[in-house]
């Protein structure tokens, strides 16, 4: 009697060769999701190295009738795997059913073992109901509120990664795939990135170099601004006592403008220089420039 697996919607039929089910490589490279056989064939060429004779094999395949009808399938030499081998050919695999393909394969041999008995049909996916989708409906709106989208524009996304035409077609063995699917999504939407933090720190960098910066210029215009009005107020014209007083005063009147650059005017140096100067007969002496 011949063995039938099924694998989502996918019903295999596998050669059986002493009491094992064996698969061909035509029918694996659609249940992963190629829409060709020959990109399995390139997959396994690649790795080929980590195949053992118990894995995979050559062998000669002639097209069956199957209720009277010819198959699908021309005589020739046909590569099947066993289901360990399918195991390792889903592990090089980066199709979005590769993972739930494996763990299908890993029930199986954990239910059967490699000899799955040829009696009866094995299924190993059952279908989800409404209620068993429920957390995944309320993590789909999680998901659509944070990307400030409307949720029937994300279903498709889900639909498409485990190739479902409908989400009612997704299997309860699927589920927890499908929960940390979205909330990856989730996750990626709510993480901060980290270029963004660096980018912050390298900002206040720059702007305490102004801030240096700007102290620095200051300080120089403040020295100059300081020394220019002593070298106006000449201590032979206005006398040594006039020039000692200036001396005090004019650095905090710098530093008061500083602190309130348009407070009271009496507090500014310079015109606190043109009053003494016009309080002892408006001398304009030459004055050299600084």
């Amino acid at each position: 009697m011949t063995t039938f697996l099924c694998f989502n919607d996918f019903t295999f039929s596998p050669v059986t060769r002493d009491n094992q089910p064996w698969f061909k490589s035509s029918e694996i490279a659609r249940a992963l999701g190629y829409k060709r056989e020959d990109f399995l064939s390139k997959l396994y060429r690649k790795n080929a190295d980590e195949f053992t004779p118990d894995m995979t094999q050559v062998v000669e395949n002639r097209a069956e009738r199957r209720n009277g009808v010819p198959g699908n399938l021309s005589d020739g030499r046909v590569r099947i795997f066993s289901l360990r081998g399918c195991h390792l050919l889903a592990m090089f695999a980066r199709t979005p059913v590769a993972k739930a393909f494996r763990r299908w394969v890993l029930d199986v041999i954990e239910q059967y073992g490699d000899r799955v008995p040829a009696e009866q049909p094995v299924t190993l996916s059952t279908p989800s109901t409404p209620a068993d989708r429920k957390p995944l409906r309320s993590l789909v709106n999680a998901w659509a509120k944070l990307a400030n989208v409307h949720q029937s524009t994300l279903w498709p996304q889900v639909r498409a990664h485990f190739q479902l035409e409908r989400i009612d077609d997704l299997p309860v063995e699927w589920l927890p795939d499908a929960l940390a699917w979205v909330q990856g999504k989730i996750d990626e939407l709510s993480r901060v990135p980290e270029v963004k933090v660096l980018s912050c720190e390298a900002r206040l960098a720059q702007l305490d170099a102004q801030l240096d910066a700007l102290r620095k210029h200051v300080e120089k215009e403040r020295s100059d601004i300081y020394s220019g009005l002593l070298t106006i107020l000449d201590p032979r014209i206005y006398g040594f006592e006039v020039w000692d007083r200036c001396h005090e005063a004019l650095w905090p009147m710098l530093d008061s403008c500083l602190v309130t650059p348009w407070g009271n005017k009496m507090h500014d140096p310079v015109r606190f220089v043109r009053f003494i100067i016009q309080m002892h007969g408006n001398h304009t002496g030459a004055i050299n420039a600084r």
